[in-house]
């Protein structure tokens, strides 16, 4: 994402536009604790910090966490599964 473009949208307060920040930074995000990701972004997209709403990034950044968590896991179709009486080489105590 161009960096110009973020800084503007970041200084009209455009909607939406942490939720951007998070999402293409998402590495520093999760290397640096909040408090020093808004010192980083400011410094890296040349804004001060009192420029930053810490309550709106903290939004975006819980957002972005409970949206990595919620993502379903996929499913591994191509494994059949195995019954346990076959795994475990159990038998009715009926059978012979």
């Amino acid at each position: 994402m161009n960096k110009t473009l973020l800084k503007n949208w970041l200084l009209q307060k455009k909607h939406g536009v942490y939720s951007l920040i998070v999402d293409t930074y998402k590495e520093q995000v999760t290397s640096l604790k909040p408090g020093f990701f808004i010192e980083w972004i400011g410094h890296e997209l040349g804004v001060r910090i009192e420029d930053i709403s810490a309550q709106a990034l903290y939004g975006a950044i819980k957002r972005s966490r409970k949206k990595d968590v919620q993502k379903p896991i996929p499913k591994l179709a191509s494994i059949p599964p195995i019954p346990l009486a076959e795994k475990y080489n159990l038998k009715d105590e009926g059978q012979t």
